[in-house]
């Protein structure tokens, strides 16, 4: 959560460091532009780590003084802390919340080392907000499945707690953990309200990620159309990708602004299949498409154009890590929709296996994309096309260390596609036509 103007947040001022005393904690507040008041709707107190003595200051100076707040921001407040010290300020904190601050809607407990104590330890924010609450982050927390169960537990009593933001990220969930996120999932029966979800880095396998896969699925007509952000980065939809695909092909994610499935082991049938089912569905509103690392060769490409030259708003877009794309899928690409996007603001080629076809194809949109940062190392362009890359986008060209001069080979070959793939028409609509030879011949010209 960031910081908002006064008189409606605070944010506590500093460096990230360690208030161990009372004194030290009223000399920090004497620094804030207005004191602590009802008027107070958002509080950050996160980044400082507090030993027992400084928390308990804090919520007798500051947390009692709010009993307007509605998002408390507690991410980061026991750093370096040993356990029982740890548990002391996460119980103080969240036991005057709940005492002050009996509405919260929003509450951040990221980059805390919670463990099943530590969650138990801030029960009570969880008691006296239950028909309140609707955003949760708990990020880089460390929880494993078994502190992920109790987080469910938490959650999934009666009344579920209806979330709308809910985010999850770098913890060591594992399989099991997957499990009881989908039980989290399972329980969001209020229609229409879960618009942002983030559960990503779970170290988990494909049997973890084909729980995530179903509860999705199960969920899709609850929250399905709601979803407008979606990270499920770092999971590995190999075994499950058919499920995940299914849910998009009925129309789950179709007003998704932004889908980070980086890293996600999908290949290419997953991920054909999952951009058909946006293309059929609409997905008009989509801004940020994430797509690296997913075993992703040219003939992901066409539905991928497509979605493009479909959502015309599309301003970034992630492909990188994906080694078997090569030249000829790019340019396939850029023919059936990329090129046409006069709005697009990033674009990640890193590791993609492109040579001088791809490198001279993207040279050529400089002065279409004006404004694009691009990311295109770890290819094989020879001197020629490196420097054309340069030329057009300037400084807005990550550093090229990693470029195989030597590698280049430019002769590799066109996309080859399946008679399906070739005359597949999504929702009515027919391919880029002849895009992708002009823009060949185009490049050939350069």
């Amino acid at each position: 959560m960031s910081a908002f103007p006064a008189p409606t947040s605070i944010s506590l001022p500093g460096p990230r460091e360690l208030l161990s005393t009372s004194a030290q904690v009223s000399s920090l507040l004497k620094q804030l532009p207005f004191p602590p008041s009802p008027s107070v709707t958002r509080l950050r107190i996160g980044d400082k780590s507090y030993t027992a003595s400084a928390a308990a200051a804090l919520c007798e100076q500051l947390l009692s003084r709010c009993p307007g707040c509605t998002e408390l921001d507690m991410s980061d407040v026991i750093a370096g802390r040993m356990e029982a010290e740890g548990l002391s300020v996460l119980a103080a904190f969240a036991g005057e919340a709940a005492r002050t601050m009996p509405g919260l809607t929003a509450v951040d407990l990221s980059d805390n080392a919670m463990g099943l104590k530590g969650i138990s330890a801030c029960r009570p924010l969880f008691d006296c907000s239950r028909g309140t609450l609707s955003s949760l982050a708990m990020c880089n927390d460390g929880l494993s499945h078994q502190s992920m169960g109790e987080v469910a537990d938490l959650l999934c009593e009666e009344p579920p707690i209806q979330l709308e933001r809910l985010h999850f990220f770098n913890n060591m969930s594992g399989d099991a953990g997957c499990e009881h996120f989908g039980r989290i999932l399972g329980v969001q029966r209020t229609g229409g309200l879960l618009k942002d979800l983030r559960f990503s880095g779970t170290r988990a396998s494909g049997e973890g990620s084909a729980h995530i896969a179903e509860a999705l699925a199960a969920g899709a007509a609850l929250f399905g159309a709601s979803l407008t952000k979606l990270d499920l980065n770092d999971n590995t939809f190999s075994e499950s990708g058919a499920k995940l695909a299914a849910a998009f092909g009925g129309g789950f994610g179709r007003n998704l602004c932004r889908l980070n499935l980086g890293e996600c082991s999908m290949g290419d049938e997953t991920t054909r299949a999952l951009l058909r089912g946006l293309l059929r569905h609409g997905a008009g509103g989509l801004t940020h498409l994430e797509l690296g690392g997913n075993e992703l060769t040219g003939r992901s490409m066409k539905a991928l154009g497509r979605l493009c030259r479909r959502n015309g708003g599309l301003e970034d877009l992630g492909l990188g890590e994906n080694d078997e794309i090569a030249s000829g899928g790019v340019l396939l690409l850029l023919g059936e929709g990329l090129g046409e996007l006069g709005g697009l603001r990033a674009l990640r080629l890193s590791c993609a296996g492109l040579g001088d076809r791809a490198g001279a194809a993207v040279a050529k949109m400089g002065g279409a994309w004006g404004d694009a940062k691009v990311e295109i190392d770890g290819n094989m362009f020879t001197p020629d096309v490196a420097e054309a890359l340069q030329a057009a986008y300037g400084d807005r060209l990550q550093e090229m260390e990693d470029n195989d001069e030597d590698g280049c080979d430019e002769d590799d070959e066109d996309v080859e596609l399946e008679d399906d793939e070739e005359d597949e028409e999504d929702n009515g609509e027919a391919g880029g036509g002849g895009g992708v030879d002009e823009l060949a011949a185009a490049v050939g010209k350069m």
